[in-house]
Parts: C-alpha cells; sequence; structure tokens
C-alpha cells in the first residue's frame, strides 16, 4: 500500500510540476528534408543561398558547414519554402548539411548536400578595351 502511494504521489508531483512550468513536448523528431528538395547557390561577389522546398509555415531551417551552423531561416506565412542567405559559403566545391525544424517537433537529422565552385570570370582582352 505504501509503494502505491508513493508513485500515486510522484505523479500528482510531476503533473503539477509540468502544468506550473513552460514546457512545451515535442512531437518527435522533424522529418529530414529531401535532398531534391534543396538548392545551393554560390554565387561570386554576392551572398550565397541555401532553398529548401516542400516546406510548412513555420519550419526552421538550418544550414551547417562541416565545422559550425552558418544559416537559419523560417518559412514564413502563405509560403512553402525558406531560403537561407549566407555571406559566403566558399568559393571552392564543397557540401553543406541542411536540418528542418517543425512547428512541434525537434531538429531533424542533417542531409548533405554537395554545391559547385563559383562561376569564375574571364578577364578582358586587352585588344577588346577602349
Amino acid at each position: 500500500m505504501e509503494s502505491k502511494f508513493r508513485v500515486q504521489s510522484i505523479l500528482v508531483a510531476a503533473a503539477l510540476f509540468l502544468s506550473t512550468t513552460n514546457v512545451a513536448l515535442a512531437d518527435g523528431i522533424s522529418p529530414k528534408p529531401d535532398e531534391a528538395n534543396i538548392t545551393v547557390t554560390n554565387n561570386a561577389g554576392i551572398a550565397d543561398t541555401v532553398k529548401v522546398t516542400s516546406l510548412s509555415v513555420g519550419d526552421v531551417v538550418k544550414v551547417y558547414s562541416p565545422t559550425a551552423q552558418i544559416g537559419t531561416a523560417t518559412v514564413l506565412s502563405g509560403k512553402t519554402e525558406a531560403i537561407v542567405s549566407i555571406p559566403q559559403i566558399g568559393s571552392d566545391a564543397g557540401v553543406v548539411y541542411v536540418s528542418v525544424t517543425s512547428v512541434s517537433g525537434l531538429e531533424s537529422d542533417k542531409v548533405e548536400k554537395p554545391y559547385i565552385a563559383e562561376a569564375t570570370s574571364n578577364y578582358p582582352v586587352a585588344d577588346n578595351l577602349q
């Protein structure tokens, strides 16, 4: 009888604690983005972008380099995509890692997405300059 009372006391205490704190319980791990829905644009001279489509309003996209988080964006009302602007992901080809956190979920597993090197410009031919 005493152990049954102890279990009930613990359950009541836990319920009181949860009802008096701002604890939000997540629905689980968010679905990871499909690699086909991720577009990396490695621009020369302007900010680079990572666009993720087929998302829901409020989803948060995070972009990581191999060593750190480098950008984030949230899907806005009426949209199904997020565009993360990154000052510079690198001039050479490489990879980024992309995750999604849904409104009531935990951050998804990261998806590796390769990107190509920045386009290079050709120097003008001196004879063509006036």
